[in-house]
């Protein structure tokens, strides 16, 4: 799937996020503030579940080096959940060796239980919809009624063939909350993604 980002000195589109810098970093070798603005679409997890919400959000930190910290706080304005999520992050730039980045980064990451029982939860309508589809697993009502603390690791790995052409791989764990994995229809105790990609930058 083809997939654009844009890069301003103010604005900038990753993904599906697009967003303000509304403090940034001029030099990144010195240690310096930053933060962000920024909406981002949010999909429920589940064939069964798939509904919609937009966040607005705020990210900031602080980068020293090759480190960087960073909190990143979360808001639902579409009315689907209005829960609310913060991250707190930590990443590292590792320039391994010739044309190779990793970047590795930890984050504690807290869900409110309204947003947790959106995004893990089971609500009647759901159960409702996966009784008259044949061809589904009956979801049981399930309703989480406190927040949830998950921890991620990940690592992002960039090579440049040249100024122009590179590839992106991410993969990252995220071990979900006991509240969370208490849900029989969530069949793993890790939520898994990967990512692979070829970039081209004009």
């Amino acid at each position: 799937i083809p997939v654009i980002g844009y890069q301003s000195k103010t604005f900038f589109i990753q993904g599906l996020r697009a967003g303000y810098h509304l403090k940034n970093i001029e030099d990144r070798h010195k240690g310096r503030t930053f933060l962000d603005g920024y909406i981002t679409p949010r999909m429920r997890p589940g064939e069964s579940r798939r509904k919609l919400s937009v966040d607005a959000g705020l990210s900031g930190g602080y980068q020293f080096g090759l480190n960087s910290i960073a909190l990143n706080v979360q808001q639902d304005i579409s009315g689907n959940s209005d829960g609310t999520e913060l991250t707190l992050s930590y990443g590292l730039t590792i320039p391994f060796i010739k044309n190779n980045i990793f970047l590795p980064r930890v984050s504690v990451i807290w869900q409110s239980q309204k947003l947790a029982n959106f995004l893990w939860g089971i609500d009647q309508e759901t159960f409702e919809k996966t009784l008259v589809n044949a061809d589904e697993f009956t979801l049981n009502p399930y309703n989480i009624d406190q927040s949830v603390i998950n921890i991620s690791a990940g690592l992002t790995h960039i090579y440049r063939f040249n100024e122009k052409w590179s590839t992106l791989s991410i993969a990252q764990v995220t071990a979900l909350s006991d509240t969370i994995t208490d849900n029989p229809a969530v069949t793993g105790n890790y939520d898994l993604s990967f990512i692979f990609s070829l970039s081209y930058t004009f």
